[in-house]
Formats: C-alpha cells, sequence, structure tokens
C-alpha cells in the first residue's frame, strides 16, 4: 500500500517542441519576402498610393 505509484490521468500529450522559448519570427519570414510586410502593411492603411497613368 504504501508503494503505490499515482497513475497518469489521462489527458492530451505534449507536441514534440512545444512550449519553451520561440525565437521570434518575422512577419516577412513567414510570407517568404525579402522586403518588410510590416512597411507594406502601414502603406496599405495609409492609403496613399500611386496615381494610375
Amino acid at each position: 500500500m504504501g508503494d503505490h505509484k499515482p497513475e497518469e490521468m489521462a489527458g492530451r500529450e505534449k507536441a514534440i517542441g512545444a512550449g519553451g522559448s520561440n525565437k521570434a519570427t518575422s512577419r516577412s519570414s513567414k510570407a517568404g519576402f525579402q522586403l518588410s510586410v510590416g512597411r507594406i502593411a502601414r502603406f496599405f492603411k495609409a492609403g496613399k498610393y500611386a496615381e494610375r497613368s
């Protein structure tokens, strides 16, 4: 009776690599772009586009 080990409760298994500190990933690298996604988003938000000729 004294050697009883508590059984693990049923539940989700931890995914491999889950948790821990993740290095920040830029939106540009997520999108696979060379240019700055944040800068382009800012331009779109401002709505100041070049006039079409």
